[in-house]
């Protein structure tokens, strides 16, 4: 179907571009049939490189998006889907009959899930086309469809409301197998867990290990502390329930889950380490400022932003220090995209959002590279990460995509 996104491939810059450096301003590189090459090496130090390409919607925000493997990425606007090949930044297919407030769950094999009101689709990812439409969960029926939590193994987690039920009987999880679109089991769930009003909290459910951890991020929970529910995936049947005292419940808090059932939190202007199951504190590192909620991790090491701007290497089994990189612009205001981070597929490079700016350091002390303004006429706020892929990392604006060469 036609739609109303485009792709702009400029060949100079107009109103809106990035700045590299203090004062140049990057031209555009266009690639059209001819393969991608390799951008020349800067000779000015310190300055960022020129993007491989750029994607805008003509005027419109860019939307929900998530990343297919390292070739495709599929954004969501409130009424059209459109998908980009990363190589070269062209569509490769758009439609503009569904569309979703929400982020595309990848739900692999190749497919997302898009959900719209009370109703949920399958979309292939390589031609656009809808296999089929879930409609069994709307505002008429016994459950009603909430929003997606998580998938695994091809099992889709969602949150569903109980149509005319008390408030402390109102959620179910369900479990939902998409090859032959069966419900596996429901399970009360209590108020709060998580959200029912938005899916874009930084501590998002998870499956691991078996087990759908359920944050209380909704603000009917009752718990004073950040808290985990824990449900087998399999049986639905609850497992465990642990408050992580210290560990704020606010939507802009540091909560990530790791290996080595272990979950980091932003504590008392520090990090601490709490076992994922019994809630002991395992380690402390004071860093003296707020956590960020987007930080990286490789291997046994959390690449975290704070709000003095500064970025922290820490090993997360003892919760030591590696290296801390100071920065001399002004502390952002703890807005939820300043601070995030993201990491180049080869591990040598890390990138911090900050404010209009992206940094990009050196993973192995953190020596600063480059750093490259935001000059979007239509951005709001700092570039956030959508991911990395081999030799390109992928920085958003409110309204634009671009695609940066790294190593």
């Amino acid at each position: 179907m036609p739609s109303r996104r485009s792709v702009l491939l400029a060949g100079a810059v107009g109103a809106a571009g990035i700045a590299v450096g203090t004062g140049a301003v990057a031209g555009w590189r266009v690639f059209g049939e001819e393969p991608r090459k390799r951008p020349k090496k800067l000779s000015v130090a310190g300055t960022g490189p020129a993007p491989l390409w750029r994607y805008s919607p003509g005027g419109e925000e860019l939307g929900k998006h998530v990343l297919v493997g390292n070739r495709t990425l599929v954004l969501a606007g409130v009424a059209d889907l459109t998908a980009i090949d990363l190589r070269s930044g062209k569509v490769t297919w758009s439609r503009d009959d569904k569309g979703s407030s929400v982020a595309p769950l990848d739900v692999s094999s190749g497919e997302v899930l898009v959900s719209d009101l009370n109703e949920f689709h399958l979309v292939s990812v390589k031609s656009g086309q809808i296999k089929w439409t879930e409609t069994r969960y709307g505002t008429e029926k016994p459950v009603m469809f909430n929003r997606a939590l998580a998938a695994s193994r091809g099992i889709l987690y969602f949150l569903g409301e109980v149509n005319e039920a008390p408030s402390d009987d109102k959620y179910r999880a369900v479990a939902y197998r998409l090859s032959d679109r069966k419900e596996i089991w429901r399970s009360r769930i209590p108020p709060g867990f998580p959200d029912p009003l938005s899916s874009d909290e930084t501590t998002v459910p998870v499956v691991r290990g078996g087990e759908l951890l359920l944050p209380n991020s909704g603000f009917e929970s009752e718990e004073e502390w950040f808290t985990y529910l824990a449900l087998d995936a399999r049986t639905g049947k609850r497992l465990w329930k642990r408050s992580y005292p210290g560990a704020q419940r606010g939507s802009l808090m540091l909560r990530l889950p790791t290996a080595g059932n272990q979950l980091v939190a932003d504590v008392d202007r520090g990090l601490r380490s709490f076992d994922l199951r019994s809630g002991k504190k395992r380690w402390h590192l004071d860093t003296g400022a707020v956590a960020a909620p987007g930080p990286v991790v490789r291997g046994n090491t959390m690449y975290v932003s704070d709000s003095s701007l500064r970025v922290h290497a820490v090993d997360l089994r003892e919760g030591k220090s590696l290296w801390r990189r100071g920065d001399s612009a002004a502390p952002y205001a703890g807005g939820g995209s300043a601070g995030k981070m993201a990491i180049s597929s080869s591990q040598q490079t890390l990138f911090r959002s900050a404010d209009l700016e992206i940094d990009a350091l050196r993973t192995r002390d953190g020596d600063p590279l480059w750093r490259m303004a935001m000059v979007d006429s239509a951005a709001v706020g700092p570039g956030t990460f959508v991911d990395s892929v081999p030799g390109t990392v992928l920085v958003a604006t409110q309204s634009t995509l671009y695609a940066l060469p790294v190593d």
